[in-house]
């Protein structure tokens, strides 16, 4: 494990999220916790729980600007998703997950654009192509496709701040678990300027790519350990894209994330990806949530966000546990507010649940044919919400951040209906900037005034 630096030299802004409430669902295991544990403990208990209407708008205040529009041309890419957010030098800098026709296939690539007046117009304007952040390191595939090559794909992972640097984190590889760890650095002025790989060597890529340098250049060791030392720290208050499933047993997890043997999956067996930043409860204690990705095969969803917690400051962490907390299997973001209340963005509605005791009829009727194949596959991510909690366990506020009515314009792969999905924030002063993706073609930025959310119902 590199060595531990100070928070003043190092600051991880890395989004992700938390979620809702629950009934089992019908002929599913019981989505309950057990008395006494963990999962227990969370709640999702907005006063419009049960009333049949949706959580109310945000306030007057809030604005919805458009930050990226996908297209056909290759230099835009048809696909865009997993947007993150930092604030950095008076800019606002969003990265995405960008492909020319499908997603996490070969050649997927980052893409960026930055705003310097709080979101209101971004550079390059949105009739231009956006800034290529991280080059494609292999052909441009579809799904299905014959791979001569190696299947490089990248997911957008996060932005790091070190000794007043800023990169973007890719995770590279085949799969939502451990990939090669590439760092690309976003000067002050918005333009790219260092990438390296955050390996001891540099790992392979397809003839004619580019080439990167790696820790065993004594010129960049120092700051590569930096940057693993943070995205590796045993508090987790950021977290890389993970893949709960183990070889070889569900033993309780030890300390880091670089490792894909490490946490242990849940005791019911689901397969769980993409663990949220954490955050400190009164206690001291740090939780952070999982989303959960079905079970091995992929067969079967539970539809719940998982929860796991450490007592020793992240130094081991419980094996994560199912909550009541209903969540549409999609990346979720979370976060602290400075009057000490925690913010969580995703999609409740889940297909068999009546949490909102009429809200999913709403819904459902022109939901995707994945969100009506049934029990085991389904839910609506028509709905985005933002909801906050005053004890980190109980979100007992929430509000309509985003609902979309739209099919998408281009046609993919795992493309769904009317998905406004994969939040992630961040804070400056008093605003909260929410970044998510529309049909994973377009990606969108909310700004909320936060002295606008009131503390009690």
């Amino acid at each position: 494990m590199p060595p531990r630096h100070s928070p003043a030299c190092l600051r991880f802004v890395l989004v992700v999220g938390l979620a809702a409430a629950s009934l089992p669902l019908p002929g599913a295991p019981r989505a309950s916790a057990a008395a006494g544990s963990l999962a227990a403990e969370f709640r999702y208990s907005p006063p419009n729980l049960g009333t049949g209407r949706l959580p109310p708008p945000l306030p007057p205040g809030t604005r919805h600007t458009l930050v990226h529009r996908g297209s056909a041309d290759p230099e835009v890419g048809a696909f865009a998703n997993l947007p993150n957010v930092a604030h950095f030098h008076g800019r606002l800098i969003v990265t995405w997950n960008s492909h020319q026709w499908d997603e996490d296939q070969p050649g997927q690539r980052l893409l960026m654009r930055q705003s310097l007046d709080g979101g209101r117009t971004w550079l390059p304007p949105l009739d231009a192509p956006p800034t290529p952040l991280s080059p494609a390191l292999g052909r441009m595939q579809r799904r299905g496709e014959k791979r001569e090559g190696l299947p490089r794909v990248q997911w957008n992972s996060g932005l790091a701040e070190v000794d007043g640097r800023l990169w973007a984190i890719a995770n590279v590889g085949p799969n939502h678990g451990k990939g090669d760890l590439l760092a690309l650095e976003i000067l002050p002025d918005g333009t790219r300027g260092e990438v390296l790989w955050l390996a001891e060597e540099a790992p392979e890529v397809e003839p004619g790519y580019p080439r990167y340098p790696a820790m065993r250049d004594p010129r960049h060791a120092p700051l590569t350990r930096a940057l693993l030392a943070r995205i590796d720290d045993p508090t987790a208050r950021a977290a890389l894209p993970h893949d709960s499933r183990r070889p070889r047993g569900d033993e309780a997890n030890a300390p880091g994330l670089l490792d894909p043997g490490r946490p242990g999956s849940p005791a019911d067996g689901q397969r769980l990806i993409e663990p949220t930043p954490s955050y400190r409860l009164r206690d001291g204690t740090l939780v952070r949530f999982w989303r959960d990705y079905g079970d091995a095969r992929r067969q079967h969803w539970v539809w719940r966000l998982y929860v796991s917690s450490s007592r020793d400051e992240g130094a081991t962490w419980s094996v994560p546990e199912r909550t009541a907390i209903p969540s549409n299997s999609t990346r979720v973001g979370v976060g602290t507010l400075p009057d000490g209340r925690v913010y969580l963005l995703h999609n409740p509605y889940t297909l068999g649940d009546d949490f909102w005791q009429g809200a999913d009829r709403e819904l459902l009727p022109t939901a995707s044919p994945a969100e009506k194949m049934g029990r085991g596959f389904g839910g609506s991510r028509k709905v985005l919400t933002l909801s906050l909690s005053e004890d980190g366990r109980d979100f007992n506020r929430a509000w309509t951040v985003r609902t979309l009515e739209t099919t998408p314009r281009i046609a993919g792969h795992s493309k769904r209906h009317y998905d406004v999905a994969n939040p992630a924030a961040t804070r400056v002063g008093d605003t909260l900037y929410i970044v998510y993706s529309l049909n994973k073609e377009d990606i969108e930025l909310c700004a909320v005034h936060l002295p606008e959310l009131p503390r009690h119902p």
